[in-house]
């Protein structure tokens, strides 16, 4: 439960801060958090689970810490990806 918390508030802060770094593609304060939220839990527990069963990690910490990046990294590529989208529909 605590893993999914912390990546929950890591892509929330990942998609406003792809939001602070490509102004062109910012979806605002509400959907850059929403897209992070969501991209952050995926990528965070995709990275966490592929860290532990790929170098079995018996420390928590490492894997935790590749979550942790996923995290932030998934959270950016989702609110990345969902402004290149609204960016073409709003050019149409």
């Amino acid at each position: 439960m605590q893993e999914v918390i912390l990546h929950l508030l890591l892509g929330m802060v990942g998609g406003n801060l792809g939001g602070l770094i490509i102004r062109s593609l910012n979806l605002g304060l509400i959907g850059n958090s929403l897209a992070g939220i969501l991209g952050g839990v995926m990528c965070g527990h995709i990275v966490l689970t592929t860290l532990s069963i790929a170098f079995q990690m018996n420390a928590l910490s490492q894997a935790l810490i590749g979550g942790m990046i996923g995290s932030i990294l998934g959270g950016m590529l989702l609110m990345s990806l969902l402004g290149i989208v609204k960016t073409s529909l709003a050019n149409q």
